[in-house]
């Protein structure tokens, strides 16, 4: 069973473990301890409580916009998927490529010469 079906029972069961007497509660945990193979300990802690609402977003902030996305990934791409720092000094080499390469198609649009 995964983790989200755990979650999912737990909601559907935690309403009525809130109501339920002290035998119907044991019955209801042997229940859930079967169906999802969790210990007792912590299906009582996920039955006793609701989920806390996590944080939005941990870490520093976005550095960069949803409209500059497109533009990382075909550098990403075309550097054969270079990840972390690696991808900086690589960069100006990068970019002086013909839009026009075989392997990518670029993001930009291309410019026509008068």
């Amino acid at each position: 069973m995964t983790e989200r079906a755990r979650r999912e029972y737990a909601e559907a069961l935690r309403s009525r473990y809130e109501r339920a007497t002290r035998g119907e509660r044991s019955q209801m945990l042997d229940e859930y301890c079967r169906t999802t193979g969790c210990h007792r300990k912590s299906a009582i802690r996920r039955l006793q409580t609701a989920p806390a609402p996590g944080p939005d977003r941990r870490g520093r902030p976005r550095r960069y916009g949803p409209d500059l996305l497109p533009v990382l990934q075909w550098l990403w791409e075309i550097s054969d998927r270079l990840c972390g720092k690696l991808p900086a000094p690589v960069l100006p080499g990068l970019v002086p490529w013909p839009t026009g390469s075989p392997r990518v198609r670029s993001p930009w649009p291309r410019h026509r010469r008068r």
